[in-house]
């Protein structure tokens, strides 16, 4: 009604306008675009305009801010904007969403990197395929999943643990240990060599920089990471081990630095590893292009404007130099900041490139090997093992994963480029997957902001960076976060929330929304915190029926109203698993502790995850 009525709003108006409402495709990053205007004349037509909640915006009106591009950091800086209050115009040059951070199907790579030609049939199907162009996972216990717990964007989205992290020692594929079996296990150290690195990790573990007996006499914020791994007696390549696969370094300059960052990243491989056991990494299903679409909802719910296949012609700057506004074919909107990416900027000047990212993306027909048939994995290639001065990431991706048809892999192998021939310098990963059915070559721009947001109003984001997770990422759009909101006075620093508007949030779901409690059930929650529900609806578990309706009939799920002990059935009346095997029993409760948030059961073992949870979960 709400479509119909708009439509006839602009019919009526000076200029009749084609207005497209676009939907998006929770399963994939794919858009369908709806035509509500059908009999205005061709020349009166224009291009997508967007539609907001609140009615039809243009680019003919003023805006707090315009974001340009719908890449991670972009969407996410402008959810947050969106949030404070601040009237958005969010624009990107491309007709999909995520930017450089986008999940493309196999018709759009080979129209993007292979010159426009057909993929062959024995690939499969194109829509089975959600191809990263900026491969990463994410850390269990990171920033990113604290953030989307906080936003509240996990509504939108599924994840899934990746099966397993592999580094390579002298040519050959090890496991990174995850449990003490493994650990004894491993040919990554000798026996007296995993006695020191025993010591070494109880240390990390003990650490707490606010309580010095926990230091044991060391100040890490003086001596370097290379004096606390030789106060370990830890050997080379034990050296090797623990700064690039489990701190994530991607050079040795760490040695040179205070030990204190590498201890943190250590702490947060382990906490991550401690979430779900097997890996520390989890990795949302359809691709990582779903984040950027759960952002721009975020935004959208909250009255920001989008439009895609904008191009964006110039930035316009007053006398004083600073921004006032963008112009798009022929329209100006104006505004009183601008958040983008650097590629929006090149011709202003306002970045430098400080590097080059290789990353080569082959479609095989069997998982990679030495990896025990992981469906999922990463594997790490330490700088020394092949001369380099950076490290080489290699990852895979399958069918579990929603981004491959079945039996084919999605594997990327991402490096710093050093050389004038960047393809020469990842040939030893190439030589570890055997032989691709198609690979693609992807070379990437490193760029870094060099102007002053103070001054001219632009707030620029940091290129992405060959790491394989994304906690430089989230220091970078919170380093934004804090210019933007600095440069505004005290009373408009404030967030504007409220329940109403989450439950418009939900309604973009469709089918697939979280429905609140009944009445009765959410007052008795509240009264009482030993009152439990699976989920939010009776008769409908979490880990069985989050995809398909149809498995509430064969689970036979029944209300909850007592916590259930660690390891028990979540009510199956066949005690046997649901469709969905694999995905975390979920307890939903408010100011509940923190061990009654996420509890397993014997049908659902900690395999994958639905992050849900207050934003203090984790």
């Amino acid at each position: 009604t709400h479509f119909r009525s708009a439509a006839k709003q602009a019919a009526t108006g000076a200029r009749s306008k084609l207005i497209r409402v676009v939907m998006h495709d929770l399963r994939s990053p794919l858009l369908t675009v709806y035509s509500i205007a059908e009999s205005l004349s061709a020349a009166d037509r224009c291009r997508a305009q967007g539609v907001s909640l609140s009615g039809i915006s243009t680019m003919d009106e003023e805006y707090d801010v315009i974001v340009l591009g719908t890449g991670m950091k972009d969407t996410l800086l402008s959810g947050l904007m969106s949030v404070a209050g601040k009237k958005v115009l969010h624009m990107d040059r491309n007709g999909y969403y995520g930017g450089e951070s986008a999940s493309l199907s196999l018709d759009e790579m080979f129209k993007k990197y292979a010159n426009g030609e057909k993929p062959p049939p024995e690939l499969g199907s194109s829509r089975d395929y959600n191809i990263d162009l900026i491969p990463k996972f994410m850390m269990a216990s990171g920033k990113l999943v604290k953030m989307l717990l906080h936003t509240k964007t996990t509504h939108y989205l599924e994840f899934k643990q990746i099966d397993g992290s592999f580094v390579v020692k002298k040519g050959e594929v090890h496991k990174v240990p995850a449990t003490e079996t493994e650990a004894l296990k491993s040919g990554l150290m000798g026996l007296f060599e995993k006695r020191r690195f025993r010591n070494f990790l109880v240390y990390v573990q003990d650490y707490e920089e606010a309580n010095p007996a926990t230091h044991k006499g060391r100040d890490l914020k003086r001596i370097t990471g290379a004096a606390l791994f030789k106060d370990f007696g830890l050997q080379e390549e034990t050296i090797d081990f623990v700064g690039h696969a489990l701190a994530l370094h991607t050079t040795d300059a760490y040695l040179r630095e205070p030990a204190l960052n590498l201890v943190k990243r250590c702490q947060l491989y382990s906490l991550s590893l401690a979430q779900y056991g097997k890996s520390p990494y989890i990795y949302p299903l359809y691709g990582l292009g779903e984040l950027p679409q759960a952002f721009s909802r975020m935004s959208a719910v909250h009255g920001g404007v989008y439009m895609l296949n904008k191009p964006v012609d110039k930035i316009e700057y007053d006398a004083n130099g600073r921004v006032c506004g963008v112009t798009s074919e022929g329209e100006t909107a104006k505004c009183k900041m601008v958040i983008g990416d650097p590629s929006y900027f090149l011709a202003d000047g306002k970045v430098k490139q400080v590097g080059q990212v290789i990353r080569m993306v082959c479609i095989l027909s069997h998982p990679v090997p030495n990896t025990n048939n992981s469906d999922s994995c990463q594997i790490i290639i330490p700088q020394n093992q092949v001369g380099r001065s950076h490290d080489i990431y290699i990852t895979c991706l399958g069918n579990s994963n929603c981004v491959a048809p079945a039996g084919k892999y999605v594997v990327i192998v991402s490096s710093t480029v050093e050389t004038a021939d960047p393809v020469k310098e990842v040939t030893p990963a190439l030589r570890l997957l055997g032989k691709p059915d198609k690979i693609f070559a992807l070379l990437n721009n490193i760029y870094e902001p060099i102007n002053d947001p103070t001054k001219d109003g632009c707030f620029i984001s940091t290129s992405f960076d060959a790491t394989s997770h994304f906690e430089t990422s989230v220091n970078d759009v919170l380093a934004i976060y804090e210019k933007i909101m600095a440069t505004l006075p005290p009373e408009e620093r404030k967030v504007r929330g409220g329940r109403a508007r989450g439950r418009e949030a939900l309604a973009w779901r469709g089918a697939r929304v979280r429905p609140p409690l009944r009445r009765k059930a959410r007052r008795a929650t509240l009264a009482s915190p030993q009152y439990l529900t699976c989920a939010h609806r009776p008769a409908r578990c979490v880990a069985c029926s989050v995809r398909r309706r149809s498995t509430l009939k064969s689970h036979g799920v029944a209300r909850m109203t007592r916590r259930p002990p660690m390891g028990s059935s979540c009510g199956s009346s066949d005690g046997a698993p649901g469709i969905d095997r694999g995905y975390v029993h979920v307890v939903v409760g408010p100011q509940l502790p923190r061990d009654d948030i996420l509890q397993p059961c014997q049908d659902h073992p900690m395999a994958s995850c639905r992050l849900r949870g207050s934003r203090d979960h984790i």
